[in-house]
Order: C-alpha cells, then sequence, then structure tokens
C-alpha cells in the first residue's frame, strides 16, 4: 500500500541531494484495483496532490465522492481530520492519485502550530523521499456571506506555504454552490473574491486555477485531472526546511504564523498585566469576591500564555527534530495501519471465499441449467415430432375421409342414373301392356257381343218371335290416344294410369 511505503519512508532518514529540487522520481507504489485493465508497472504515474481548506469546508466529502465511499465527515463543530490522511483512488487503469488530507488551521482540537508541523512533517518527508507533488488543492465555502479573520489568515498561510512558484498549480476551488438558493448571490462572492487584492486576485494574477466544485463526482475529478496535467512542483516549505534545513519557525509561513502568535501573546500579557493591577487594588480593597473572580481570570490568562509559548517553541523545531519528534506517534500509526491491513486482509479473504463459494454455486446451477434447457429442447423436439405425426394423420384421414366422400357421391349418381333408367323401363313396359289390354278387351267385347247376339236371336227365334233390333254395322270410333280413351257415345273409359 502506499501509505505504508510513505510510513516506512517517514521512518527512513535517507540523506537528500540539494540539488536535486525537482522532477523527482516517484518510488511510492499502489496496488492496482481489481475489475481495471492491467498495466505494467512502469507505465503506471503516481500523483499526489495536499488537500487544505478551513474547517467545514468540505475536503473529506470532496474526497468521498472520489473514492465512492464514506471517509468520514464530520457533521458537528469539530473537526473530523485531526492529522494529515492520505487517500488513494485510481482514475484510471495507468493514473493512481493520492490525496492529502489535512486539517484546518481554524480547527477545534488543534493548535495552529501543531497544524502546521503536521502538514511540514508530511510535507518535508514526501520530498526527501522524491515523492512528487501535484500540487494544492484550497478548498473555500461560497456560502460564506463575507471573508472572515480566520479565511484570510489561512489565504495568508496558504500562499506564503506554496510560494510563488507553485501559483500555476494551486487549485482555488469554491464549493457548496448546490446551497445556494441564488445562484446570482454565490457569482457576485465568485467574483469579488476574484477582484479583490486581499483574496484570491494576486494568486490567480501568479497562474492558479480557480474552479467551481458543484458536489458532484465529475466536476470533483475535473478540479484532480486540471492539476495531474500541470506535472510536479516542489512548494517552498519544501525548499526551505529541506534545500536550505530552515526550522519551521525560520521559514516563511512559519514567520508569518510565529508573528501573529506574538501580537497574541503581547496581548494576553497586557491583559494578565491589567488583571493583577486591579487584583491588587481589591485585595487592598479588602473585596473577597472580586479578588475571587480575578484569580480565576488570572489563572485562566496565566494557562493561556503558557500555551502560546509552548506553541512558539514547538515552531523551532527542524526537519530532523520533527522525526524525532513524531517518531512515537509513527509507531502508533504503523501499529494502527498494520491493524488495518491485517483487517483489509481478512476481509479479502472472505470476500474470496465468498466468491469461490458463488462462483461454484454458479457453475452448478449453469450446469442444472444446461441440463434443463437440454431436456426442455429435447421434450420440445419431442413434442414437435408428435404434433406433426398427428397432423399428418389428420390429413391423411382427411384425405381418406374425401375420397371415400367422393366415391359415395360417384356411387349415389350411377345408382340414380340406374333407378332413372328402371324407371323408365317400367314406364314403357306399362304403357306397352296397357295397350295391349286395351285393344285386347275391344276385341273381346267385341267377340262377346257377337256371340251374346248370336245366341239371343237363336233364343229369341226359338222361345219368341220378337225380333231384336240389328247392330249397327258402323264400326267404333276412337279418338287420337291422349291418356284418356272415349267411345263414339262419348263416354269415357277407364284411365289406367
Amino acid at each position: 500500500m502506499w501509505v505504508s511505503n510513505a510510513v516506512n519512508v517517514i521512518e527512513a532518514n535517507a540523506p537528500v541531494d540539494s540539488g536535486d529540487n525537482q522532477n523527482a522520481k516517484n518510488h511510492a507504489k499502489a496496488p492496482i484495483q481489481e475489475g481495471l485493465i492491467p498495466v505494467n508497472q512502469e507505465d503506471i504515474r503516481h500523483y499526489t496532490i495536499v488537500l487544505m481548506g478551513l474547517t467545514g469546508t468540505g475536503k473529506s466529502s470532496f474526497i468521498s465522492l472520489l473514492k465512492g465511499e464514506d471517509v468520514g465527515i464530520g457533521h458537528d463543530l469539530e473537526s473530523y481530520t485531526t492529522r494529515s490522511r492520505e487517500h488513494a483512488l485510481q482514475l484510471e487503469p495507468s493514473k493512481f492519485v493520492h490525496l492529502i488530507d489535512t486539517p484546518g488551521f481554524n480547527d477545534t482540537n488543534a493548535k495552529d502550530g501543531d497544524i502546521l508541523q503536521e502538514i511540514a512533517f508530511f510535507l518535508t518527508k514526501l520530498y526527501e523521499e522524491r515523492i512528487e507533488l501535484a500540487g494544492v488543492i484550497f478548498l473555500h465555502r461560497i456560502t460564506d456571506q463575507r471573508m472572515s479573520g480566520a479565511s484570510i489568515r489561512n489565504l495568508r498561510i496558504l500562499q506564503r506555504l506554496c510560494g510563488e512558484s507553485s501559483m500555476p498549480h494551486l487549485a482555488l476551488v469554491s464549493t457548496m454552490w448546490g446551497n445556494l438558493q441564488d445562484k446570482e448571490l454565490g457569482i457576485e462572492r465568485e467574483r469579488d473574491l476574484l477582484q479583490n487584492a486581499n483574496f484570491w486576485a494576486p494568486m490567480q494574477a501568479s497562474g492558479a486555477i480557480i474552479c467551481r466544485h458543484d458536489g458532484s463526482v465529475e466536476s470533483a475529478r475535473d478540479v484532480v485531472e486540471a492539476l495531474t496535467q500541470r506535472g510536479s512542483t516542489v512548494l517552498d516549505l519544501q525548499r526551505e526546511m529541506v534545500d536550505q534545513d530552515l526550522k519551521l519557525d525560520e521559514t516563511t509561513v512559519g514567520k508569518y504564523l510565529q508573528e501573529e502568535m506574538l501580537e497574541a501573546r503581547k496581548k494576553h500579557e497586557k491583559e494578565l498585566a491589567e488583571l493583577e493591577e486591579a487584583l491588587k487594588e481589591a485585595l487592598e480593597d479588602n473585596d473577597q469576591s472580586l479578588v475571587e473572580v480575578l484569580t480565576e481570570q488570572r489563572k485562566t490568562q496565566v494557562q493561556l500564555l503558557s500555551k502560546q509559548k509552548a506553541e512558539h517553541q514547538g515552531l523551532h523545531v527542524s526537519s530532523g527534530n520533527l522525526n524525532r519528534e513524531r517518531s512515537v506517534v509513527l509507531s502508533e500509526l504503523k501499529v494502527q495501519l498494520a491493524k488495518d491491513d491485517k483487517k483489509r486482509e481478512d476481509e479479502i479473504h472472505a470476500l474470496r471465499a465468498q466468491i469461490e463459494s458463488l462462483q461454484d454455486d454458479l457453475v452448478g446451477t449453469q450446469v442444472s441449467h444446461s441440463r434443463d434447457m437440454s431436456k426442455a429442447l429435447r421434450d420440445r423436439e419431442n413434442f414437435i415430432v408428435h404434433n406433426n405425426r398427428i397432423a399428418h394423420s389428420a390429413e391423411m384421414q382427411q384425405r381418406n375421409s374425401e375420397h371415400q366422400l367422393r366415391v359415395l357421391k360417384a356411387q349415389l349418381a350411377v345408382k340414380g342414373r340406374e333407378l332413372q333408367e328402371e324407371r323408365r323401363q317400367e314406364k314403357s313396359t306399362g304403357m306397352k301392356n296397357l295397350f295391349q289390354g286395351l285393344f285386347a278387351s275391344e276385341d273381346d267385347l267385341r267377340n262377346d257381343g257377337m256371340a251374346y247376339g248370336y245366341t239371343r236371336r237363336s233364343s229369341s227365334s226359338r222361345h219368341s218371335s220378337h225380333k231384336l233390333p240389328r247392330r249397327s254395322t258402323h264400326p267404333v270410333q276412337h279418338e287420337p290416344f291422349n291418356g284418356r280413351t272415349f267411345r263414339s257415345n262419348g263416354t269415357q273409359e277407364r284411365n289406367y294410369y
């Protein structure tokens, strides 16, 4: 891990070639995150960026956006970041960025001198071990109605810590634009920052980058990308303490902070002298209640002066003394890092075991799914074949039925024609028989009549002298046959059909 390397780097106290101030090779190595395209170690570039700003300007939130996870965000008056912390993130397969989150100079849990020692300690060790610095990001709340004394003081510290030559590697970023109800008001405040000589105007004129951070991941990445494209730099604080071997209170930023401490110390000493004079008068007047109040105030002032003296003495330290004074802190940090690494390894091992289990389950599921799919495909094919057979059988049955129907129709047609022929023949035979019977009956009647007349005459001759009338010699006249037969006297004979 880059952090572990940094701790080892800080513990080592290797000499540095004072002539090699810029373009030093970055020896720190960071792991390649899983899921990204692997690249050769020689092609990997590391960029170290220091993140500064007052407490509450959104430094931790800025890092959390870039990392995609919560790195610890303070929601109360106390600062979450009380010591410098390194956060590694991979912007591209071959680009790693290491953000150094620093405490603000208005931190509620530390003095400004201690914070400056913390930042100086980290920056000097990075420079001694030839770890390049891409630049500094300074965050400022655009929601602040005015530039407070702490904000102006922080800008002065920033200018003296970086130096004129590092201004092109400084990004002045306004944050919390999303919290503005009126964006025009934010634009007006930004214009004031850029035009006022006491604020950002001198730094912008020297090449500083001006950015807006709207709270999105894209805008945070844009700020980081802008610095990574400008190469590396060396801050004045690094050059003064390492190359020139100056003590912290002898550096430009140390002198500025020391002057403020001296002014504050003189003010408190004056207040202490006034308290002691008032206490002397109260003792002379024997005013016990006032004496008690003034005694408590004097005690508070003495403690405050003692802290200021200790803070002032803390600035009178070299980079070597910083290493020795921080040895205990470094040991504790290394132990904590070892614990964190062990915890991380355990988590990785558990995750790998979980991944292997999931992979086994996935393989089993895939095999089972493959079997089920094969069976389903076979069943589907069998179903299709069965349906095709049924459809073919139904089609053949339909064809047979249609053929039988055509045969029956043909048979019926033949049978109908035969019946018609039979009826025609029967009708023809019946007519023939009728005519034969008709003519036969007339002949029989004629013969019978003749016989009957002959008998009657014979009998009459013998038994009577009555003579029968003579039979007409005129033959019987018949009308043409039209289905009915008429006698000569006009009466109709029997109709046989």
